[in-house]
Protein backbone atom coordinates (compact mmCIF):
# COMPACT_ATOMS: atom_id res chain seq x y z
CA UNK A 1 0.00 0.00 0.00
CA UNK A 2 2.96 2.32 0.56
CA UNK A 3 4.92 1.46 -2.57
CA UNK A 4 6.00 4.26 -4.87
CA UNK A 5 3.92 2.81 -7.71
CA UNK A 6 0.74 2.67 -5.67
CA UNK A 7 1.32 6.18 -4.33
CA UNK A 8 1.78 7.53 -7.83
CA UNK A 9 -1.34 5.85 -9.19
CA UNK A 10 -3.44 6.91 -6.22
CA UNK A 11 -2.21 10.45 -6.78
CA UNK A 12 -3.46 10.30 -10.36
CA UNK A 13 -6.80 8.84 -9.27
CA UNK A 14 -7.30 11.56 -6.68
CA UNK A 15 -6.49 14.36 -9.10
CA UNK A 16 -8.25 13.06 -12.21
CA UNK A 17 -10.92 15.49 -13.46
CA UNK A 18 -14.49 14.45 -14.18
CA UNK A 19 -16.66 15.87 -16.96
CA UNK A 20 -15.59 19.27 -18.21
CA UNK A 21 -17.67 22.34 -17.45
CA UNK A 22 -19.73 24.08 -20.04
CA UNK A 23 -19.01 27.76 -19.86
CA UNK A 24 -16.20 29.50 -18.03
CA UNK A 25 -15.61 30.84 -14.55
CA UNK A 26 -14.67 34.48 -14.06
CA UNK A 27 -12.22 34.38 -11.17
CA UNK A 28 -12.09 38.18 -11.00
CA UNK A 29 -15.59 38.17 -9.51
CA UNK A 30 -16.42 37.32 -5.90
CA UNK A 31 -19.36 35.05 -5.22
CA UNK A 32 -21.82 35.37 -2.29
CA UNK A 33 -19.66 32.92 -0.33
CA UNK A 34 -16.36 34.67 -1.02
CA UNK A 35 -13.77 33.67 -3.60
CA UNK A 36 -15.21 31.28 -6.22
CA UNK A 37 -14.35 27.67 -5.41
CA UNK A 38 -13.41 25.22 -8.14
CA UNK A 39 -13.26 21.44 -7.79
CA UNK A 40 -12.02 18.74 -10.14
CA UNK A 41 -15.43 17.05 -9.95
CA UNK A 42 -18.31 19.33 -10.87
CA UNK A 43 -22.08 19.14 -11.00
CA UNK A 44 -22.56 19.08 -14.76
CA UNK A 45 -26.12 17.73 -14.88
CA UNK A 46 -28.78 20.20 -13.71
CA UNK A 47 -31.09 17.21 -13.29
CA UNK A 48 -29.23 16.54 -10.07
CA UNK A 49 -30.61 19.78 -8.68
CA UNK A 50 -34.08 19.67 -7.05
CA UNK A 51 -37.07 21.14 -8.87
CA UNK A 52 -37.90 23.36 -5.89
CA UNK A 53 -36.88 24.07 -2.29
CA UNK A 54 -38.80 24.36 0.95
CA UNK A 55 -38.46 27.56 2.99
CA UNK A 56 -35.76 27.59 5.66
CA UNK A 57 -37.90 26.20 8.49
CA UNK A 58 -35.28 26.49 11.23
CA UNK A 59 -32.09 28.32 12.09
CA UNK A 60 -29.01 26.20 11.61
CA UNK A 61 -26.55 25.79 14.43
CA UNK A 62 -23.31 27.76 14.31
CA UNK A 63 -19.74 26.60 14.83
CA UNK A 64 -19.88 28.20 18.26
CA UNK A 65 -22.37 25.51 19.33
CA UNK A 66 -19.81 22.72 18.88
CA UNK A 67 -16.32 21.76 20.01
CA UNK A 68 -14.24 21.29 16.89
CA UNK A 69 -10.71 21.40 15.54
CA UNK A 70 -9.05 21.46 12.13
CA UNK A 71 -5.50 20.11 12.32
CA UNK A 72 -2.84 18.88 9.99
CA UNK A 73 -2.55 15.10 9.90
CA UNK A 74 1.12 14.24 9.63
CA UNK A 75 3.05 16.28 7.09
CA UNK A 76 0.38 16.97 4.51
CA UNK A 77 -2.99 15.46 5.44
CA UNK A 78 -5.83 17.07 7.39
CA UNK A 79 -8.20 15.97 10.13
CA UNK A 80 -11.45 17.63 11.26
CA UNK A 81 -12.99 16.56 14.56
CA UNK A 82 -16.36 17.80 15.85
CA UNK A 83 -18.19 17.11 19.09
CA UNK A 84 -21.68 18.36 18.34
CA UNK A 85 -23.88 19.94 20.97
CA UNK A 86 -26.38 17.37 22.32
CA UNK A 87 -29.40 16.76 20.10
CA UNK A 88 -32.56 16.70 22.25
CA UNK A 89 -35.30 14.19 21.58
CA UNK A 90 -33.48 12.15 18.91
CA UNK A 91 -32.83 8.48 19.67
CA UNK A 92 -30.06 6.23 18.40
CA UNK A 93 -32.57 4.15 16.45
CA UNK A 94 -33.85 7.22 14.63
CA UNK A 95 -30.34 8.39 13.81
CA UNK A 96 -29.33 5.02 12.36
CA UNK A 97 -32.62 4.82 10.45
CA UNK A 98 -31.88 8.19 8.84
CA UNK A 99 -28.51 7.07 7.47
CA UNK A 100 -29.96 3.75 6.31
CA UNK A 101 -32.80 5.43 4.42
CA UNK A 102 -31.31 8.76 3.41
CA UNK A 103 -32.02 8.02 -0.27
CA UNK A 104 -35.78 7.78 0.40
CA UNK A 105 -38.47 10.27 1.47
CA UNK A 106 -39.52 11.27 4.98
CA UNK A 107 -42.15 13.34 6.76
CA UNK A 108 -41.40 17.04 7.14
CA UNK A 109 -42.75 19.58 9.66
CA UNK A 110 -45.34 20.83 7.15
CA UNK A 111 -46.95 17.37 6.96
CA UNK A 112 -45.63 16.58 3.48
CA UNK A 113 -42.87 14.17 2.51
CA UNK A 114 -39.58 15.24 0.93
CA UNK A 115 -36.29 13.57 0.02
CA UNK A 116 -34.69 12.86 3.38
CA UNK A 117 -31.32 14.04 2.10
CA UNK A 118 -32.80 17.51 1.64
CA UNK A 119 -34.33 17.50 5.12
CA UNK A 120 -30.88 16.75 6.53
CA UNK A 121 -29.75 20.04 5.02
CA UNK A 122 -32.49 22.24 3.57
CA UNK A 123 -30.08 24.68 1.95
CA UNK A 124 -26.96 22.86 0.78
CA UNK A 125 -28.05 19.37 -0.26
CA UNK A 126 -29.07 18.85 -3.88
CA UNK A 127 -28.96 15.12 -4.62
CA UNK A 128 -28.24 11.79 -2.95
CA UNK A 129 -28.57 8.17 -3.95
CA UNK A 130 -27.07 4.79 -3.00
CA UNK A 131 -26.75 1.37 -4.57
CA UNK A 132 -28.40 -0.27 -1.54
CA UNK A 133 -31.65 0.79 0.11
CA UNK A 134 -31.56 0.45 3.09
CA UNK A 135 -27.89 1.38 3.21
CA UNK A 136 -25.35 -1.32 4.02
CA UNK A 137 -21.60 -1.81 4.13
CA UNK A 138 -20.10 -1.87 0.65
CA UNK A 139 -22.80 0.27 -0.94
CA UNK A 140 -21.69 3.07 -3.23
CA UNK A 141 -23.24 6.47 -2.57
CA UNK A 142 -23.61 9.61 -4.67
CA UNK A 143 -23.68 13.05 -3.06
CA UNK A 144 -24.25 16.46 -4.62
CA UNK A 145 -24.11 19.44 -2.30
CA UNK A 146 -22.99 23.07 -2.24
CA UNK A 147 -21.56 23.79 1.23
CA UNK A 148 -22.63 27.15 2.75
CA UNK A 149 -24.86 28.23 -0.14
CA UNK A 150 -25.74 31.89 0.29
CA UNK A 151 -23.46 32.33 3.32
CA UNK A 152 -20.80 34.98 3.66
CA UNK A 153 -17.58 34.94 5.65
CA UNK A 154 -13.85 34.52 5.40
CA UNK A 155 -13.27 31.52 7.62
CA UNK A 156 -10.15 31.12 9.79
CA UNK A 157 -12.08 31.56 13.01
CA UNK A 158 -14.39 34.34 11.84
CA UNK A 159 -18.17 33.76 12.10
CA UNK A 160 -20.06 32.87 8.94
CA UNK A 161 -23.32 34.68 8.22
CA UNK A 162 -26.03 32.48 6.71
CA UNK A 163 -29.70 33.12 5.82
CA UNK A 164 -31.92 32.73 8.92
CA UNK A 165 -35.13 30.77 9.38
CA UNK A 166 -38.03 32.26 7.46
CA UNK A 167 -35.80 33.38 4.60
CA UNK A 168 -36.23 32.32 1.03
CA UNK A 169 -34.13 29.22 0.51
CA UNK A 170 -30.98 30.15 -1.48
CA UNK A 171 -30.35 26.50 -2.42
CA UNK A 172 -29.92 25.89 -6.13
CA UNK A 173 -32.73 24.35 -8.19
CA UNK A 174 -33.09 23.05 -11.75
CA UNK A 175 -34.09 26.48 -13.02
CA UNK A 176 -30.95 28.12 -11.56
CA UNK A 177 -28.65 29.27 -14.35
CA UNK A 178 -25.51 27.18 -14.48
CA UNK A 179 -23.51 30.38 -14.27
CA UNK A 180 -24.78 30.84 -10.71
CA UNK A 181 -23.45 27.56 -9.34
CA UNK A 182 -20.84 26.05 -11.61
CA UNK A 183 -17.93 27.98 -10.03
CA UNK A 184 -19.02 27.62 -6.41
CA UNK A 185 -17.78 25.10 -3.88
CA UNK A 186 -19.30 21.75 -4.83
CA UNK A 187 -19.24 18.15 -3.72
CA UNK A 188 -20.11 15.70 -6.48
CA UNK A 189 -18.76 12.35 -5.26
CA UNK A 190 -19.86 9.13 -6.95
CA UNK A 191 -17.13 6.88 -5.53
CA UNK A 192 -17.99 7.18 -1.84
CA UNK A 193 -18.47 3.78 -0.26
CA UNK A 194 -19.89 2.70 3.09
CA UNK A 195 -16.93 1.37 5.09
CA UNK A 196 -18.76 0.77 8.37
CA UNK A 197 -22.38 0.86 9.44
CA UNK A 198 -23.49 -0.26 12.90
CA UNK A 199 -25.93 0.73 15.63
CA UNK A 200 -23.64 3.59 16.63
CA UNK A 201 -21.35 4.40 13.68
CA UNK A 202 -21.48 5.15 9.97
CA UNK A 203 -18.30 5.70 7.99
CA UNK A 204 -17.97 6.74 4.35
CA UNK A 205 -14.77 6.61 2.33
CA UNK A 206 -13.37 7.61 -1.04
CA UNK A 207 -10.84 5.18 -2.49
CA UNK A 208 -7.92 5.40 -4.82
CA UNK A 209 -7.32 1.98 -6.35
CA UNK A 210 -5.06 -0.03 -8.61
CA UNK A 211 -5.13 -3.81 -9.27
CA UNK A 212 -2.66 -4.33 -6.44
CA UNK A 213 -4.91 -2.69 -3.85
CA UNK A 214 -6.83 0.35 -2.64
CA UNK A 215 -6.39 3.09 -0.06
CA UNK A 216 -9.06 5.14 1.68
CA UNK A 217 -7.90 8.65 0.81
CA UNK A 218 -10.81 10.63 2.35
CA UNK A 219 -13.07 9.30 5.11
CA UNK A 220 -16.01 10.74 7.06
CA UNK A 221 -17.26 9.08 10.22
CA UNK A 222 -20.21 9.88 12.49
CA UNK A 223 -20.50 8.14 15.88
CA UNK A 224 -23.41 8.55 18.26
CA UNK A 225 -24.59 7.57 21.73
CA UNK A 226 -28.02 8.07 23.28
CA UNK A 227 -28.72 9.04 26.90
CA UNK A 228 -32.18 7.78 27.85
CA UNK A 229 -32.35 9.69 31.19
CA UNK A 230 -31.54 12.98 29.42
CA UNK A 231 -33.28 12.04 26.14
CA UNK A 232 -30.41 13.45 24.09
CA UNK A 233 -28.15 12.13 21.37
CA UNK A 234 -24.43 12.91 21.37
CA UNK A 235 -22.64 12.82 18.01
CA UNK A 236 -18.98 13.04 17.06
CA UNK A 237 -17.80 13.61 13.48
CA UNK A 238 -14.32 12.92 12.11
CA UNK A 239 -13.15 13.82 8.60
CA UNK A 240 -9.72 12.61 7.48
CA UNK A 241 -8.09 13.81 4.27
CA UNK A 242 -5.06 11.84 3.11
CA UNK A 243 -3.84 8.39 4.04
CA UNK A 244 -0.31 8.95 5.30
CA UNK A 245 1.82 9.16 2.18
CA UNK A 246 3.40 12.65 2.25
CA UNK A 247 3.69 13.09 -1.53
CA UNK A 248 0.28 11.70 -2.36
CA UNK A 249 -1.47 13.60 0.43
CA UNK A 250 -0.45 16.93 -1.12
CA UNK A 251 -2.52 16.16 -4.24
CA UNK A 252 -5.41 14.71 -2.23
CA UNK A 253 -5.57 17.83 -0.05
CA UNK A 254 -5.28 20.10 -3.09
CA UNK A 255 -8.30 18.43 -4.70
CA UNK A 256 -10.28 18.56 -1.46
CA UNK A 257 -9.61 22.22 -0.64
CA UNK A 258 -10.88 23.46 -4.02
CA UNK A 259 -8.15 26.02 -4.58
CA UNK A 260 -8.48 27.85 -1.27
CA UNK A 261 -6.62 27.73 2.02
CA UNK A 262 -6.93 24.29 3.61
CA UNK A 263 -7.90 25.71 7.00
CA UNK A 264 -10.72 27.76 5.50
CA UNK A 265 -11.96 24.73 3.55
CA UNK A 266 -11.87 22.66 6.73
CA UNK A 267 -13.87 25.29 8.64
CA UNK A 268 -16.43 25.47 5.84
CA UNK A 269 -16.84 21.71 6.03
CA UNK A 270 -17.06 21.90 9.83
CA UNK A 271 -19.94 24.36 9.67
CA UNK A 272 -21.76 22.27 7.08
CA UNK A 273 -21.53 19.20 9.34
CA UNK A 274 -22.66 21.20 12.38
CA UNK A 275 -25.64 22.55 10.45
CA UNK A 276 -26.83 19.21 9.09
CA UNK A 277 -26.32 17.12 12.24
CA UNK A 278 -27.84 19.83 14.44
CA UNK A 279 -30.88 20.17 12.18
CA UNK A 280 -32.03 16.64 13.04
CA UNK A 281 -33.58 17.87 16.29
CA UNK A 282 -36.21 19.71 14.24
CA UNK A 283 -37.54 16.85 12.11
CA UNK A 284 -35.91 13.45 12.56
CA UNK A 285 -37.76 11.91 15.51
CA UNK A 286 -41.19 12.75 14.12
CA UNK A 287 -40.20 11.38 10.71
CA UNK A 288 -38.88 8.19 12.30
CA UNK A 289 -42.07 7.65 14.31
CA UNK A 290 -44.21 8.21 11.23
CA UNK A 291 -42.25 5.59 9.29
CA UNK A 292 -41.91 3.18 12.24
CA UNK A 293 -45.12 3.53 14.31
CA UNK A 294 -44.54 0.33 16.33
CA UNK A 295 -40.83 0.92 17.06
CA UNK A 296 -39.63 1.03 20.67
CA UNK A 297 -37.09 3.80 21.13
CA UNK A 298 -34.17 4.05 23.50
CA UNK A 299 -33.57 0.34 24.09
Amino acid sequence: MKSAALAALLLIAAAAPALALTGTCDFSQRSPIGTPYVNNTKVTDAGRLPASRTPLWWDFRTLQSATWACTKKGLNGWTLTITHAPIPGVTKEAFKWMWANLATKALAPDGNTYPMFQLLHLRDHAFHDSTAKPLKVGATTTWVEFPLTGCSGSGKGQPWTCPPAGSANPGFVQSSPQSEWQCLDQVNATTTKVMLFSASTVKFGTQGCIPAGCAWIITTQHRWIYSKPKNVLSVKTTLRVGYGNPTNDVKIVDGWRNGVDALEKCERQALHFVEEIGSTEHWLQAAYKAANPTATAGR
